[in-house]
């Protein structure tokens, strides 16, 4: 009787048993590099990471890179007072590599890291055809903005070096900006359309209530025990998140008044309105009022809007009285009128008075090149001397806190039409999508795109805009949301 020969096992792939001597390589050196055993772990991590995102379906990556960006601490926030036990993968995704050990020699961020995988999976994934059965793909006119949104960055740089300057100088100051560009091409490929509007909400709104908890904690345990004064207690960028993160929550409830919204709405609109108040920005507040404004313009056609309409009217009296009493007031009662008055009257605001030097120091210096700019590399020139902050703030001359103005003198008005393009997309895909949507969801995502770019923009005027992370990481998204939505109303055909 002949026996059975027993099935061949087997054999592991090329591919597996080279990365199996990689992680093993990388291990050792890991070791010999750090000297402490705790080091074994990175390179094991990373494998992982390296698998979950060559695995795992493209739009899950992108949202949990998103998230992480978003809602992770690091050394730099709240002051330097206190961090999360995840800070220090904060500062990878932060902050460069290169500043963090000694034994990293590139130059970049985690984040940007991340980038680089999740475009080289999307590649990979392309060229073998592979493709989710509900992708759609952004108009050609919104991805024609993006291209031209990084060819003028571009142009700005090669006119400022050509003018003799600073490289160094001019990579930091675009690396943001061309970061944002970047990042919308990785959504465009990741998301899908539709079913990920609920996706993008989501880690947006649970991104901001992981920082609001955080700065509420700071707020309310650490800065009364601090020997200094505590001006804010995460970062300013984080007014983009919370303010984000409300109106979403809000565009949910206006555009399905249903059970499950509204509890959404009570759990978390609390805790980011207290993350807000925390975290003691004026700017945040500013930015949700326009954004609910926004609400009303692009709602044109809603009944909801029209009775939200008719109830600011009614109350807009009321709400000039309640100003003129309180303009003059020192009350706790007129805080919000003492808050607007900080913002707008420098005589009662050092700060105020400082951005308006600033920012008519960036007027004077536009005059010598309107059209061109002078290029990135360089600085404003300071005609007219503000407060000394040269010791807590030595490059404010070539980061403005206006980044509006500070990107029109350095691009120049022709590059700058182009840099802002986006913003202006933004508002138009929102206005012509919300009366073609065909689902609460779709009416939604056109809100809180609409009242996103207002949101960028008081951030660009403010407060340094894109130097904080969650610019360009919401900047983005706002756009590749607002490129599947315009695919899928016909926006802006």
């Amino acid at each position: 009787m002949t026996e059975l020969a027993s099935p061949a096992r087997r054999a592991p792939s090329r591919a597996l048993v080279a990365a199996l001597f990689g992680v093993a390589a990388a291990t050792a050196w890991a070791v010999l590099a750090f000297a402490h055993p705790s080091a074994t772990v990175v390179p094991v991590a990373v494998a992982l990471v390296l698998w979950a995102a060559w695995t795992a379906p493209l739009h899950r990556s992108a949202a949990v890179l998103a998230f992480l960006v978003l809602a992770l601490d690091d050394s730099e926030n709240a002051n330097g007072l206190w961090r999360s036990p995840l800070a220090p993968l904060g500062d990878v995704l932060h902050h460069s590599l290169r500043t963090i050990t000694p034994a990293a020699r590139l130059p970049v961020t985690g984040t940007e890291l991340g980038i680089l995988l999740l475009l080289c999976v999307a590649a990979w994934r392309r060229s073998r055809g592979e493709r989710a059965h509900e992708q759609v793909a952004s108009p050609p006119a919104l991805t024609g903005v993006a291209v031209a949104y990084v060819a003028a960055l571009a142009l700005a740089i090669g006119n400022g070096l050509a003018r003799g300057g600073s490289a160094e100088v001019a990579v930091w100051q675009t690396r943001p900006l061309l970061l944002t560009g970047v990042l919308f091409f990785l959504f465009e490929a990741a998301l899908r359309g539709s079913p990920d509007h609920l996706l993008v909400g989501k880690l947006v709104v649970l991104a901001a209530g992981a920082k609001a908890l955080i700065a509420v904690w700071v707020r309310w345990t650490v800065a009364p025990h601090a020997a200094i004064p505590v001006e804010y207690v995460t970062d300013h960028g984080d007014s983009m998140l919370f303010t984000l993160a409300c109106l979403v929550l809000a565009a949910h409830a206006f555009e399905r008044p249903d059970r499950r919204r509204a509890q959404a709405a009570l759990l978390f609109l609390p805790l980011l309105l207290l993350g807000i108040d925390a975290n003691a920005r004026r700017t945040a507040w500013l930015q949700l009022a326009l954004g609910l404004v926004v609400f009303l313009v692009v709602a044109r056609g809603s009944g909801r809007r029209r009775t939200v309409g008719r109830l600011a009217l009614a109350a807009l009296p009321i709400l000039v009285l309640y100003g003129a009493a309180g303009w003059n007031s020192t009350a706790a009662a007129f805080r919000p009128v003492q808050l607007v008055r900080s913002v707008v009257d420098s005589k009662v605001d050092r700060s105020t008075w400082d951005r308006q030097v600033e920012n008519w120091n960036l007027a004077m210096s536009m005059r010598e090149h309107p059209l061109v700019g002078r290029g990135f590399g360089h600085e404003w020139t300071e005609y007219f001397a503000g407060d000394e902050i040269t010791g807590i703030f030595w490059r404010y001359r070539a980061q403005p806190h206006n980044q509006v103005l500070g990107i029109l003198l350095f691009a120049g008005a022709l590059a700058f039409a182009a840099i802002w393009a986006p913003f202006a997309v933004l508002v138009l895909v929102a206005a012509r999508a919300y009366p073609r949507a065909r689902t609460p969801e779709e009416r939604a995502a056109a809100l809180c795109v609409g009242a996103s770019s207002i949101v960028f923009a008081v951030q660009c005027f403010s407060d340094l805009g894109p130097f904080w992370p969650q610019y360009a990481v919401l900047a983005a998204l706002a756009l590749a949301v607002g490129g599947k939505l315009a695919a899928a109303t016909g926006a802006l055909r």
